[in-house]
């Protein structure tokens, strides 16, 4: 979908999961975020992750990871959540939705920055 100035992705059917991915930085480490929409809203997220420099050693399985609440331009959304040290990555997840045994895995590069963090981050609690 198109609000005329971004794209954002829906999903097709009640059975049909997006992921869209965040990060929050801080000091030493970064927050990456799935936020998956679409079917019932009860989702399980699993995570795992490689560093890209370091590809031969292969990935790290993270576990289900934590939930948060971040800020959405909507309001706030409770979303998956792992922490890793500042560097690049390709960050897998896996997310099933408990209710309708829709599945989806999806992947994303995620870079931390290198500058400071903003003083306020988008992390709600």
């Amino acid at each position: 979908m198109s609000d005329g100035h971004t794209l954002r992705f829906v999903s097709a059917s009640p059975y049909s999961l997006t992921v869209e991915f965040g990060r929050i930085h801080g000091k030493d480490t970064m927050l990456v975020t799935a936020a998956a929409s679409g079917g019932s809203g009860d989702y399980a997220y699993n995570f795992a992750a490689y560093v890209l420099d370091r590809v031969e050693n292969g990935y790290t399985e993270l576990g289900p990871g934590r939930s948060v609440q971040v800020r959405t331009d909507t309001g706030s959304a409770r979303v998956g959540a792992v922490e890793l040290p500042r560097g690049a990555y390709i960050v897998m997840v896996n997310v099933l939705d408990r209710a309708t045994g829709a599945f989806k895995h999806s992947q994303q590069q995620v870079v931390s920055s290198l500058r400071s963090p903003p003083p306020d981050q988008a992390l709600v609690a």
